[in-house]
């Protein structure tokens, strides 16, 4: 059996960016206490890791005691909570992704100019909630079937939540069009999910079965489901290795893994190890259809290029299904240091597997 395992499946870098800013936040000598406005990323493991550190989740602003350092989440939030954060003494660290502050602005701009703004995308969705707080006539619009034409202006301005899906945003801006041609159109779907969907909808067709991993309440990763299950309707979305155990597992050559934006390594890492722990005759192909693949032991010396630097491990290609983690404890850091002092990307590492 085949295991393809998508290209831009995990953390973005919004949310990787985020992630690492929280933790180099929780693990400064600082007696203030630190939280999230909001949970910082879609993901319960994510979420329970920081907690762990002592970083606490409050859904508002009103709900935090004076005196904390406050990261804003990957999702934004409204000019009015970012007034009553700093006016009630918060230290505020803004963690929004670019790609939403960049419609944030451009909200702000077009509605200074007058003119009503169209939200395409979820109105129970904590980006898009937050995109409303940056105009004064905002128009939420889901999908195709609940888009009213004769509520959208002339001179209106279309702006798409960043994780939507892009041939739906096309259909809905296309309809809008042929009824309002003067209408303005920005297309602002992150650059990135749509690479993830394009990835993971090659796979979709080419398996038997497709695994998306993210949490259930990850709106990029249902839209990433929702995607692949129009194309296989053999698609299921799970947010741990536990869950493949329900899978009927018979019968099936190829099984196509994806996950969304807010899934970290280490899930992925514990799903595609689970299933080669589960399926016989495994072999895990990328989504160019490498073979060149190593299997490793327990003891075996590797060379590896680091991939990726985070505040507590280094990821190293070892030509293995996953990158190998090596956690900072393994590494001498002189007093002062931290790992980006002591290594670089792309710098080749000799390393032992555990």
């Amino acid at each position: 059996m085949d295991i393809i395992l998508a290209e831009h499946a995990g953390f973005c870098k919004g949310v990787k960016d985020a992630v690492e800013k929280a933790l180099k936040s929780a693990a400064e000598k600082d007696s203030t206490p630190l939280c999230t406005l909001g949970p910082l990323v879609h993901n319960d493991d994510v979420v329970k890791m920081l907690e762990a550190r002592h970083v606490r989740t409050y859904e508002n602003p009103e709900d935090i005691p004076e005196g904390h350092r406050v990261i804003i989440r990957t999702h934004g939030t409204t000019p009015a909570k970012l007034q009553y954060l700093a006016e009630h003494g918060q230290t505020v660290f803004d963690a929004t992704c670019p790609f939403v502050k960049h419609v944030q602005e451009t909200v702000a701009r077009e509605a200074a100019a007058g003119k009503q703004v169209v939200i395409i995308g979820d109105p129970d969705h904590p980006e898009v909630k937050g995109l409303k707080g940056w105009g004064d006539r905002v128009l939420v619009v889901p999908n195709l079937d609940s888009l009213c034409l004769e509520a959208i202006e002339p001179q209106a301005v279309i702006v798409a939540q960043t994780t939507y899906i892009p041939e739906d945003f096309n259909r809905i801006t296309a309809a809008v069009k042929e009824a309002r041609p003067e209408v303005k159109i920005y297309n602002t779907i992150c650059r990135a999910t749509s690479l993830r969907q394009e990835a993971a909808a090659r796979i979709a067709g080419e398996v038997d079965v497709m695994i998306v991993i993210g949490s259930a309440n990850s709106s990029n990763t249902q839209k990433l489901a929702r995607l692949c299950r129009r194309i296989n309707k053999n698609t299921y979305h799970i947010s741990s290795p536990a869950e493949l155990d329900a899978l009927a597992w018979g019968g099936i050559r190829k099984v196509g893994v994806t996950a969304g934006a807010s899934t970290p390594d280490w899930t992925i890492k514990e799903v595609l190890g689970e299933m080669e722990n589960n399926l016989q005759d495994s072999q895990l192909e990328s989504i160019n259809g490498r073979g060149d693949l190593q299997n490793y032991q327990v003891g075996d010396k590797v060379s590896g290029k680091v991939v990726q630097i985070n505040a507590e491990e280094v990821l190293v290609d070892i030509g293995y299904k996953t990158e190998g983690v090596l956690p900072a404890t393994e590494i001498y850091l002189n007093p002062g240091e931290n790992l980006r002092d002591a290594v670089k990307p792309d710098d080749v590492l000799e390393l032992k597997i555990k």
